[in-house]
C-alpha cells in the first residue's frame, strides 16, 4: 500500500476513533451536569504535500453547519517523504475545542490568481494572522466578479460574521455585499476599490494607496532623470485600482507621456516577454523609454527579460521600475540590472494580509451598530520605495528574508482546499 493510501486510512480512523471518544466524553459530562446539552464533534486529519515528497498534517473539526473549522496545527506536523515503516508517528499534542456554539465564521472574499505571488504572500500572512488571533476564516479567490459575489453570498448562506472582500469590478460584487449586510453579515473591504467601499456598505477599507503609489513611480522616474514615453503594464483589465496608478504616473511624470499597455491576463514570464520585446522593437509605436510594472513579479520579470533582449537593438536605454518587490531576480550580471534597475515600490502583501484578517476579529467585537455607520473609515497605506540596489548586492539578507516568505507562503497554502 502507498504512502498516501496509509495515511488516508489513518485518516479515516482517526476521524472516527476521535468523533467516539470526544462524544463519549460529551455524554458523560453532560449525563453529570447538563442533562439536555448532550453532543458531538467530529474531526478529520488533512495532510498538505510538499513539493520535496513531506507531509504536513492537521486536524479541522466540523462545525454544525456542516463546514470545516480552521485547521488546527500540531507543533510538530511533519510526515518525512523518507519515512520508514515499521511503528507509529506521532504528532504533537492538539487541544479540539467542543461545544455547541462553534467560532464565528469569518469570509475573505479576494481577485486574482490563486498562483500568483503577491496573492500567496497576501495568504500567508492572512493565515499567520488568523493563527494568532485563533479565528476560522474561509479564504477564496476567483477572477471572475460573477463568481465573488456568487461566494459572498454562500458565505452569507453559512451564517458568516464578517465578510472582507476586494471590489477591482465593484458592479459585479456591491449588490450581493449589500444583501449580506441586509443579512445581519458585517462587512469590510480591501485591496481594490477603496472609492466603492461606501457604497459596498464596508465599515473598514484597507489597502495600498493606488494613486499614490503611481504618483510615487512617477517621482521615482523624474529623480533618476528618465524621459521619453514611460509604459504602464496593466496586468488585470477593468482593475480600477491599477487604472488609477496609470493615471496618477501620468500627472507626476514630467519627462514624456504616460501609455497604457495591457498585458494578456493570467500571462506567465515567456509570454509577457514576448509581447514587450515586440513592442520595444516596433518602430510603429512611440518608441518606450521605460517601463513602470504595475507587478512584482511576472509583469517586472518577464518585461525586464525584454528590456535585455532587445538592449543592443535599440538607441536608447530602457530603464523599469515596479509596483511590487520581486521574491528572486533572475541570474544576471549586476552590471546589467544596474543599468536598467531604477527602483521597487512596496505593495503592501505582507500588511494586507494580516491586518484586514485581524480586522475581522475586530468589526466582529465592534460596539457600534453597522446601522449607525454611513461611510467606511478608509485606511490607504502610502507606499515604501525599496532601494533596488540593496537588493541586489545584499545576498545574505535577502536570502533571510526568502526563507521567512517560504514558511509564510506554505502557511497560506492551507487556505488552498
Amino acid at each position: 500500500m502507498s504512502r498516501r493510501a496509509v495515511l488516508f486510512v489513518l485518516a479515516v480512523i482517526a476521524t472516527v476513533v476521535l468523533s467516539a471518544v470526544i462524544s463519549q466524553m460529551l455524554l458523560d459530562d453532560a449525563s453529570a451536569d447538563h442533562e439536555d446539552s448532550a453532543g458531538s464533534a467530529t474531526v478529520r486529519v488533512s495532510a498538505l504535500p510538499r513539493e520535496n515528497g513531506d507531509l504536513t498534517l492537521a486536524l479541522q473539526q466540523q462545525t454544525s453547519d456542516g463546514a470545516w473549522a480552521a485547521r488546527v496545527l500540531p507543533q510538530h506536523r511533519v510526515l518525512p517523504a523518507n519515512v520508514s515503516g515499521g511503528g507509529w508517528l506521532n504528532s504533537s499534542p492538539v487541544t479540539v475545542e467542543t461545544g455547541t456554539g462553534g467560532q464565528p465564521l469569518f469570509c475573505i472574499v479576494a481577485h486574482g490568481d490563486r498562483d500568483d505571488y503577491f496573492w500567496r504572500v497576501v495568504r500567508g500572512f492572512s493565515r499567520q494572522a488568523a493563527l494568532d488571533n485563533g479565528l476560522e476564516v474561509r479564504f477564496t479567490q476567483s477572477q471572475s466578479g460573477a463568481d465573488q459575489a456568487a461566494e459572498v453570498q454562500r458565505c452569507s448562506d453559512d451564517g458568516a460574521s464578517v465578510i472582507a472582500a476586494t471590489l477591482p469590478a465593484p458592479e459585479a460584487v456591491t449588490p450581493s455585499l449589500i444583501a449580506a449586510k441586509e443579512a445581519g453579515v458585517r462587512i469590510i473591504t480591501f485591496n481594490s476599490g477603496f472609492e466603492d467601499a461606501i457604497n459596498a456598505g464596508s465599515e473598514l477599507h484597507i489597502a495600498l494607496d493606488d494613486a499614490e503609489a503611481g504618483r510615487l513611480a512617477g517621482r521615482e522616474f523624474n529623480r533618476h532623470g528618465v524621459t521619453g514615453a514611460v509604459g504602464c503594464l496593466l496586468h488585470e483589465a477593468d482593475n480600477v485600482g491599477l487604472e488609477s496608478r496609470c493615471e496618477q504616473l501620468e500627472a507626476s511624470y514630467e519627462g514624456g507621456d504616460v501609455l497604457r499597455i495591457y498585458l494578456p491576463e493570467g500571462a506567465d514570464n515567456d509570454q509577457i516577454n514576448a509581447d514587450i520585446a515586440a513592442r520595444l522593437r516596433d518602430a510603429e509605436e512611440p518608441a518606450l523609454h521605460a517601463l513602470l510594472a504595475l507587478h512584482g513579479d511576472a509583469g517586472f520579470i518577464g518585461s525586464l527579460q525584454a528590456i535585455l533582449e532587445t538592449a543592443d537593438e535599440l538607441e536608447h536605454t530602457v530603464k523599469i521600475g515596479s509596483i511590487g518587490v520581486n521574491h528572486a531576480l533572475p541570474d544576471l550580471p549586476l552590471d546589467e540590472l544596474d543599468q536598467h534597475v531604477l527602483f521597487h515600490i512596496g505593495a503592501g502583501a505582507e500588511a494586507q494580509g494580516y491586518l484586514i484578517t485581524a480586522a475581522l476579529h475586530m468589526v466582529h467585537g465592534y460596539t457600534t451598530s453597522a446601522a449607525f455607520i454611513q461611510r467606511p473609515l478608509i485606511m490607504n497605506a502610502i507606499p515604501s520605495v525599496y532601494d533596488a540596489e540593496a537588493i541586489r548586492t545584499e545576498s545574505e539578507r535577502r536570502s533571510e528574508m526568502l526563507v521567512g516568505l517560504g514558511a509564510r507562503l506554505a502557511l497560506g497554502n492551507e487556505y488552498v482546499e
